[in-house]
Formats: structure tokens, C-alpha cells, sequence
């Protein structure tokens, strides 16, 4: 094809031993054939004057003689533009990702072997082209000036990857924690690889801890249209629990920490007044003498911290308590008749004391107890003691805090025998 008034040129591939010695001879191949002319050279110019035209060419070698002629014949339209749907378009190689943008490949447009120029021989536009897709986007292109018609390509965009980002999560036993997802673009799921030790809500990622150990949980994200399926695997830790209970004794020197076991507790730390002051090794041993709180009348609050293989608990159990040093009976005197005068020291920081009596040397059996109310009464008479029996006494102080009362050890104990 060749627009009006421009020239076509007509090519002929050949080839012999010695190439120059092909001649070109070109004919019109209209009704009476017209010889053009000969040439010795493999192309031939012409400007058509009819909308369409025929040619021809023979081909001989003149070692034979032109006895072993070919002929090739050519037709040539005259147009007034080139139809852009004979031409050959490709679209840029690469890999077409999704990423939320519009996707604009390079076009590349060849007719008749020349590459056309893009807005000045075609222009493009692009349609569907930001999801992904299996040829879903197109591209147009639309011949301008001497080239006519639309030619509609289609090509692909492939779905993203899901960039999941998952942290690993640590949890007591009993308690719950949410695993944190970031990235994930499709429908989040949940699996425990061991739900004995930390199960997962397969919807909503709270892991509840079970036992003490570690366990793999793996976060999967459904593939979307644009994106393709991900999973991710983290280590779920598992610690101990708090202890379900404290108490606190006060001793002679000291007070004794005592509580309950931590099923897959592998040993304790102990705080007083949130300074570490021991870190007992073993499961069995809850109980603890702090020797050094010793000050009368002092608040002292203890914290029991279970450990275990998977690391420190982070939850804990507390108690405040107070040190009360221990008093003694002073004196024992047979006052009146069936009467004893106990005596005592003061101690300032009490709220009262209490006082035992019996005359079971073991304080196992007919103890009777009387209580003074004030911290600075030293002395008490007990009445209807009877004649010739022997009593022990001892006494404890206390210090009530609220609606709280801690009491000191009991005292050494002293004995009397009424005579009166």
C-alpha cells in the first residue's frame, strides 16, 4: 500500500553464487504487460496512478543466459491512509504487579517494517487497567494523520503479595492475648499447632494460654482479587500463672512468706517492697523467712513472681503485712484469791494485745484468751483461777490496719501456780 502521489518501492530477495550476476528485469502487469526496464538491483520504484496496480519480476541469471528465469509479482494499492489494524503492535515486556496504581505499558507500533510514532502517527488510551487480572486491561490504539482504524490489545496484571507482618505473643496461663496482624489484605485465620498448650479463636487471633510451653500459630490471609494468599508462623510463649494465694507470719526474727504452688512453675522470685530479696529454684519450695524485716511496727509488702522454662510470669500475687516484734510476760503474781496479775512491756506501735491462759502446758485444750484494747496498758488481772492448779500464759500483740488485724508471734510462755 502507498498513500496517493507517494512513490512504492518494489523489493525482490535473491540469491546466487555470484550476485551479480542476477538481473532484475520489471514489468506492469496490466493488459498488454509493459516491460519497464532491467535493472541489477534488487528493488524498483513506482508511483501508481489507478487505486490499484500490478507488477512483476523476472528474475534470470546471465551465465545461463536468462534460460532459468523466476518471477515475482507484486500488487500495489493506492490509499489515502494506512489501516493501523495490518500493523504489528507489541506491549512492553516486564511483570505488571498491582500496586494500586493505573498500569501504562510502552506500546510499540511497526507498519510495513517502519516504527510509527507515538501522538504523531498513533495515540493510546487504557481501560481496566489497575486491578489485576488475566488480560482484563486494554490498551487502544488509534491511528492519527496517514493511518486509520483502532486496534484493542489486551494484557495482564499480576496479584500483589501480602506483606504480613506478625508478632509473637507471650501470655500466663489462663489469661489471653490478641495476636497483632499488619498487611494482611484478604480474610485473616488462626491455627494453634498445639491447642493443649495455647489455643487460638480461628477468627478473631486471642490466644488463651493452657499449660506452660511454647506453640506455633500460623496466620493465614485469604487471597483478594488483587492479592494473593499469605501466611505467616509465630511463636506463642506460654508463662506461669500467679500463685492463687500469700500469707505472712511474723516469726521471732522476722517474717515468714509462705504460698501456694504454680503449676509449671519451675521456681520463684520474691520481692519486699519491689527490691528482688530471693530467687528460690524447684517447684516445691514456697515458703520464705526475710530475716531482715525487723523494724517494729513497719509496713512490709511482699510479691511472689513464678518462673518457669518460657521466661518470668508477668502476672504476681501481693501482700502487705507488718512487723510486730515479739513481747514477753514480765511477771506472774498470785494477787488475791484466784486472782493472777500478768505484766508486760509497752510497745507503742500496737494496737493491743492478746493473751492466753490454760493449764495445758501445750495451749492445745481449755485455752482461754483475753484482750487488751489499748497499747498502753502494760498489765491485767484474770480472775476465777482455781487453788492449787498451775497455769500457763503466754500473749501476742497486734496492730489493726482498717478492717485488717496482724498480729506478732506468740510469746515464750510463763507459768504460775494459784496458792491462794
Amino acid at each position: 500500500e502507498v498513500l496517493r502521489g507517494q512513490t512504492a518501492t518494489l523489493r525482490v530477495d535473491a540469491a546466487a553464487l555470484d550476485p551479480k550476476s542476477i538481473r532484475y528485469r520489471w514489468y506492469k502487469d496490466d493488459k498488454n504487460t509493459t516491460f519497464l526496464g532491467e535493472t541489477g538491483e534488487y528493488y524498483y520504484e513506482v508511483t501508481p496512478e489507478s487505486d490499484e496496480e500490478k507488477y512483476f519480476c523476472c528474475l534470470a541469471d546471465i551465465y545461463r543466459h536468462y534460460n532459468d528465469s523466476r518471477q515475482v509479482h507484486f500488487t500495489v494499492r493506492r490509499v489515502t491512509a494506512f489501516d493501523l489494524s495490518k500493523a504489528e503492535i507489541t506491549i512492553s515486556a516486564g511483570s505488571l504487579i498491582y500496586d494500586g496504581k493505573a498500569k501504562t505499558p510502552a506500546v510499540t507500533v511497526k507498519y510495513d517494517g517502519k516504527t510509527l510514532a507515538k501522538n504523531t502517527d498513533y495515540k493510546v488510551s487504557y481501560k481496566n487497567n489497575t486491578n489485576a487480572g488475566t488480560n482484563t486491561a486494554q490498551v487502544t490504539i488509534t491511528g492519527i494523520g496517514n493511518y486509520k482504524a483502532s486496534v484493542v490489545k489486551k494484557f495482564s496484571i499480576a496479584k500483589a503479595a501480602q506483606k504480613l507482618t506478625v508478632s509473637a505473643v507471650k501470655t500466663p496461663v489462663g489469661k489471653t492475648v490478641k495476636v497483632s496482624v499488619t498487611g494482611a489484605k484478604g480474610t485473616k485465620t488462626f491455627k494453634s499447632a498445639n491447642s493443649t498448650i495455647a489455643a487460638v479463636n480461628s477468627k478473631t487471633g486471642v490466644v488463651t494460654g493452657k499449660k506452660v510451653g511454647t506453640v506455633k500459630i500460623t496466620v493465614t490471609s485469604a487471597a483478594t482479587s488483587n492479592y494473593k494468599a499469605a501466611s505467616k508462623t509465630v511463636t506463642a510463649t506460654v508463662l506461669p500463672a500467679a500463685t492463687t494465694k500469700i500469707t505472712a507470719e511474723n516469726l521471732a526474727t522476722g517474717i515468714k512468706v509462705t504460698w501456694n504452688k504454680v503449676t509449671g512453675a519451675n521456681g520463684y522470685i520474691l520481692y519486699r517492697n519491689n527490691a528482688k530479696i530471693a530467687t528460690l529454684s524447684g517447684n516445691a519450695k514456697v515458703t520464705y523467712t526475710d530475716s531482715k524485716a525487723n523494724t517494729n511496727g513497719t509496713k512490709y509488702t511482699y510479691k511472689v513472681v513464678a518462673k518457669a522454662s518460657t521466661g518470668t510470669s508477668t502476672l504476681s500475687k501481693s501482700l502487705a503485712t507488718y512487723r510486730l516484734a515479739r513481747p514477753a510476760v514480765s511477771s506472774l503474781t498470785n494477787s488475791a484469791a484466784g486472782k493472777m496479775t500478768v505484766k508486760w512491756a509497752k510497745n507503742a506501735k500496737a494496737t493491743g494485745y492478746q493473751i492466753q491462759y490454760t493449764t495445758d502446758s501445750g495451749f492445745k485444750s481449755g485455752v482461754k484468751t483475753v484482750e487488751i484494747t489499748k497499747a498502753a496498758t502494760v498489765s491485767t488481772v484474770i480472775a476465777k483461777l482455781t487453788k492449787t492448779k498451775t497455769y500457763h500464759v503466754r500473749m501476742r500483740t497486734y496492730k489493726t490496719v482498717g478492717s485488717t488485724s496482724y498480729y506478732s508471734t506468740w510469746s515464750a510462755s510463763k507459768k504460775l501456780k494459784i496458792t491462794k
